[in-house]
């Protein structure tokens, strides 16, 4: 199984602008022509590894989800057959687009394109058409999302507590007793609950 990233723009926006409106150019590159149309696929994640631009995960952060603790990325999938061989080759691809905010402040220049709860169902859906398949190739809503730097050993290393923070997250966590307080929180501050419920 092989894995490789896949530019919802395609070679259209180099710059990575995060405010790009242009088209999806990963409808028309010639190894995602027919993935993005027929072989679609969700690839299930508590959290996700980004580096910076600069250092890549010599600097990493690990990325997750305040407002669920599973999501699923957008992916695609083929399979290429050798003509030699007869051996097939699996390969999917993780659809990537500009980043959010959140992603800006890492700074990293790209992030993967998240779907919501209701449109993994619809990712998954083959009569959709193209314009609606593109649709939701965008940027996961950065108030809902925060990262903390992790050691660099998750280049080389997937053992116990490699993923643990070694430093402060990019936006603070807030905790609320909520046996003396409303549960209500800043828009762009993280919320861990305490007390009765």
């Amino acid at each position: 199984m092989y894995f490789f990233n896949a530019r919802a723009e395609g070679d259209l926006n180099k710059e990575n602008d995060p405010a790009y409106p242009g088209p999806q150019g990963i409808v028309d590159k010639p190894s995602f022509r027919k993935p993005i149309r027929s072989q679609r696929c969700l690839v299930p994640a508590s959290c996700f590894l980004e580096g910076t631009t600069a250092k890549g995960l010599s600097e990493p952060f690990c990325v997750w989800l305040m407002d669920r603790h599973l999501f699923a990325f957008a992916g695609i999938y083929d399979t290429w057959k050798d003509p030699t061989t007869g051996a097939s080759l699996n390969s999917f691809a993780i659809v990537t687009t500009s980043p959010n905010k959140l992603l800006q402040e890492v700074p990293h220049h790209r992030m993967p394109v998240i779907l919501t709860r209701e449109d993994e169902q619809r990712w998954m859906d083959s009569t959709l058409s193209l314009a609606e398949v593109t649709s939701m190739l965008r940027q996961y809503p950065d108030d809902v999302m925060n990262a903390y730097p992790v050691t660099p050993e998750v280049k080389t290393s997937t053992g116990p507590g490699i993923l643990n923070s070694v430093g402060e997250p990019i936006r603070p966590v807030v905790t609320y007793d909520v046996g003396a307080h409303p549960r209500r929180a800043p828009r762009n501050g993280n919320v861990t609950w305490s007390g009765n419920s």
